[in-house]
């Protein structure tokens, strides 16, 4: 088997060479796959392209004739039978590749369930735990009667308008001593330059 380490790795060449016979049943060439695969179509298509009786064997040319034979030995035995070969090669070698990782790959699985088992047995008591705070502090609130909520959200409201109307009046302040400050710089600044 012929292999190629040009990938970091040995695998089999899976189409090496398909080696073709003449119409006179002799070694004619040696093809990569893909030249194999063309050789065959181009000598396919030249054989439509003629024109010929099937009947009428008299008709048909000698070029024809071997172009037919290279097609029936090639096409239809050696092709077939040598790219099944390769594919069973190829399909062989990367199933004995990966049956090597099955053990790597079971322990990385059951690492993996390990980890999450253990994750989840260490988060679930705190979400229990969160839940069940929550449900007392929900359950505070309701004790409280509804008088005293309404209450607290008006002293809230009355809280949130005094704060506003402390802040406008702040930067009035603010932009009132800014304009005296202002007027008094322009006053100081003619004075000296009388």
């Amino acid at each position: 088997m012929d292999l190629n380490n040009s990938y970091g790795y040995s695998a089999p060449k899976i189409f090496a060479n398909f080696t073709f016979y003449n119409s006179g049943g002799n070694i004619s060439q040696s093809f990569e796959y893909s030249d194999a695969v063309f050789e065959l179509i181009t000598t396919g298509l030249s054989i439509s392209t003629e024109n010929y009786s099937i009947l009428d064997t008299a008709s048909v040319s000698s070029s024809v004739q071997n172009n037919l034979n290279f097609v029936k030995v090639n096409g239809l035995n050696v092709f077939p039978q040598l790219a099944w070969y390769k594919i069973t090669n190829l399909t062989t070698f990367f199933n004995n590749r990966f049956a090597s990782y099955t053990a790597t790959r079971c322990i990385l699985l059951g690492l993996r369930i390990t980890s999450v088992l253990i994750i989840f047995l260490i988060i679930l008591p705190v979400i229990i735990k969160l839940d069940s705070t929550n449900s007392k502090l929900l359950g505070l609130y309701r004790l409280i009667p509804l008088s005293d909520v309404v209450e607290v959200q008006h002293k809230c409201e009355q809280f949130l308008v005094n704060h506003f109307e402390e802040m406008q009046a702040r930067n009035r302040a603010k932009q009132t001593i800014d304009q005296q400050i202002k007027a008094q710089m322009t006053t100081t600044n003619l004075l000296k330059a009388d």
